[in-house]
């Protein structure tokens, strides 16, 4: 099962939940549990004295914030219908380390790094 976070908790309790958990990343999902976005712990590299209020702010905030730098993408999925040779691929081609199992509603289930 993957660790999930509702996009609505403050940034720095995504982070801590990463470090309390000893997880590299987690699923973000909106309040219906459908995933919207990945945290990585990695993530926390972008965070500055400059712009470390931005612990405070929601996850979706986050996101966008990085989505606007060009530093985030959409999460890459795989549904129930998608093969095994679908997944190594976008893993090659895309140069992606994580990819989140979704149910046809778009809810994590497991992911593959």
């Amino acid at each position: 099962m993957p660790l999930t976070m509702e996009q609505s908790v403050p940034v720095w309790q995504a982070f801590n939940q990463l470090h309390e958990t000893q997880r590299d990343g987690l699923a973000v999902v909106d309040v219906n549990g459908q995933l919207v976005g990945t945290l990585e712990a990695s993530n926390i590299k972008s965070i500055t004295r400059r712009n470390f209020s931005v612990l405070l702010r929601p996850v979706s905030e986050y996101i966008q914030r990085d989505r606007h730098y060009g530093w985030w993408c959409l999460p890459i999925t795989v549904g129930p219908k998608e093969s095994l040779l679908q997944l190594v691929l976008q893993f090659v081609s895309g140069g992606i380390h994580r990819a989140h199992l979704v149910r046809r509603d778009g809810v994590p289930v497991s992911e593959v790094r």
